[in-house]
C-alpha cells in the first residue's frame, strides 16, 4: 500500500507545480521592448489592447486586435506571436506554427521569436526542437531572460536537473529578483537532492511574489517531506489565504495530518478536497486510504467506488479497492476483476501485481498467487 501512496503524492506534486508556458509567453509579450513605453502608433495601441485581452483570456477579441496590429504594421513580429498564442490556447496547433514561422520570416535573428518557437515545441513535446530554438535564442541575445527561463522549464520537464539548475542560474544572473526563476531553480535543486537549497529558493520566491501561492505550496510539501509538519501546515495555511487551489491545499494538509497520525482530521481535509473537486478521482482515492487506515472499511469502500465512477481509469482506486476486499475476505470475485483491471491499466507497476497476489491468496489459489508475486518481483527489479 505504501508504494501506491507514494505514487499518489508524485502525481499530486506534478499537478501542483507544473509550469505554465502560457504564463511565460504572456509575460514575454507584456514586457516586449516595443511595449515598454506608452504606445504611440495604431499598431502599438492595437497590440497593447490584444495583450490585455489575452491576459483576460478573451481570445477572439485578442485575435482581432492582434490582426489589426499586424495589418497596420506588417513588418512587426509581435502581433504574430500574439496570434500564435491565441491559436495555441484554442488548440489550433498547425495555425500557431504558421504564425510563428511568419514571425521568424520577418525577424530571423529575433531571440523573442526563437523563444516563442521553443515554447511551442515544448508544448508539443518535441523537446529536441524546443531545445534547439531556445539555445539559438540565448546565443542571439544572451542577456534576454525568457529563453533561459524556458530552457530551465524544458530541462525540469525532461528531468535533466543539473542542466535546469544551470539555466535558471543564468536567468537569475540577468534578473536576480525574478520570482519565477527562483521558483524554477528551487524545483530543480529539490530534484537534485539539494533540499535545503531548494527551500531557500522557495522562500525567496515567496517573498518576491507575495501574492502567488505556488512557492508556498512547494515549500509546504518540502517541509512535509522533511517531517517539519507544523511548519508545513503553516505554509499551506498561508497559501490558502492567498486563494490557492483549495484542492491542492486540502490534499496537502491531509497528507501532513496523515503523517502525524491524525487520521480523523485528515479525513476532514480530504472531504473538503472532494467537495472542491466533486468530479475528480484523486481526492476520493486519498479519502479512501485515510478511511482504510482508520479501519472504517465501509466508508473506504464507498470512496474507492466513487473514484472509479468519476474516472474509469483510476488505477489506484481499482487497486486499493481490490486490496481492501481481499483483506476483508469479501466479494472476492469482484476483487479479482478489480485487480485484473488494475494490471491492465498499469502493466509495469509492481504494486498492482502485489495486490493481485493478495487477491489470489484470499481466494486460496496458491499457483496464481505465486505467478503474480513473481511478476511483481520482476517489475520491482526493473524499477
Amino acid at each position: 500500500m505504501s508504494r501506491s501512496i507514494l505514487q499518489l503524492l508524485t502525481l499530486l506534486a506534478a499537478v501542483l507545480f507544473s509550469f505554465s508556458a502560457d504564463a511565460l509567453l504572456l509575460e514575454q509579450l507584456s514586457l516586449a521592448p516595443s511595449q515598454t513605453e506608452q504606445p504611440r502608433t495604431t499598431g502599438e495601441r492595437k497590440f497593447a489592447e490584444g495583450r490585455e485581452l489575452l491576459g483576460q483570456n478573451k481570445l477572439r477579441e485578442a485575435a482581432a486586435a492582434f490582426e489589426e496590429s499586424a495589418r497596420v504594421e506588417p513588418r512587426s513580429y509581435m502581433p504574430l506571436l500574439g496570434l500564435a498564442e491565441v491559436a495555441i490556447r484554442e488548440r489550433h496547433s498547425d495555425e500557431a506554427e504558421k504564425y510563428l514561422r511568419r514571425a521568424e520570416g520577418i525577424a530571423p535573428q529575433s531571440a523573442e521569436v526563437q523563444t516563442a518557437i521553443g515554447q511551442f515545441y515544448f508544448g508539443r513535446k518535441d523537446y529536441a526542437k524546443s531545445e534547439a530554438s531556445l539555445k539559438k535564442a540565448t546565443g542571439m541575445e544572451p542577456k534576454l531572460i525568457w529563453p533561459w527561463l524556458a530552457l530551465g522549464e524544458l530541462y525540469n520537464g525532461t528531468q535533466r536537473w543539473p542542466a535546469a539548475v544551470d539555466a535558471f542560474r543564468s536567468a537569475l544572473k540577468i534578473d536576480p529578483n525574478h520570482a519565477g526563476g527562483h521558483f524554477g531553480l528551487g524545483r530543480a535543486l529539490l530534484n537534485s537532492g539539494k533540499s535545503d537549497e531548494a527551500l531557500a529558493e522557495f522562500d525567496f520566491a515567496a517573498r518576491l511574489a507575495p501574492n502567488n501561492p505556488l512557492p508556498l505550496l512547494a515549500k509546504a510539501q518540502l517541509l512535509s517531506a522533511q517531517k517539519q509538519y507544523d511548519k508545513s501546515l503553516a505554509a499551506y495555511d498561508q497559501a490558502l489565504d492567498l486563494h490557492a487551489d483549495e484542492v491542492a491545499v486540502r490534499m496537502g494538509r491531509g497528507e501532513v495530518l496523515m503523517a502525524q497520525g491524525q487520521g480523523d482530521r485528515a479525513v476532514v481535509e480530504f472531504k473538503r478536497a472532494v467537495k472542491a473537486a466533486p468530479k475528480a478521482a484523486l481526492p476520493l482515492v486519498r479519502l479512501g486510504i485515510a478511511y482504510q487506515d482508520l479501519k472504517r472499511w465501509d466508508e473506504a469502500e464507498a470512496a474507492y467506488r466513487a473514484a472509479i465512477k468519476n474516472d474509469v481509469q483510476a488505477v489506484h482506486a481499482y487497486n486499493n479497492l481490490a486490496w481492501l476486499l481481499a483483506e476483508r475476505r469479501i466479494k472476492l470475485d469482484e476483487a479479482l476483476k478489480l485487480a485484473q483491471n488494475a494490471t491492465l491499466l498499469a502493466p509495469k507497476d509492481p504494486n498492482v501485481f502485489d495486490t493481485l497476489a493478495a487477491v489470489y491468496r484470499a481466494r486460496g489459489d496458491a499457483n496464481e498467487e505465486r505467478k503474480a508475486q513473481a511478476q511483481a518481483r520482476q517489475l520491482g527489479k526493473r524499477g
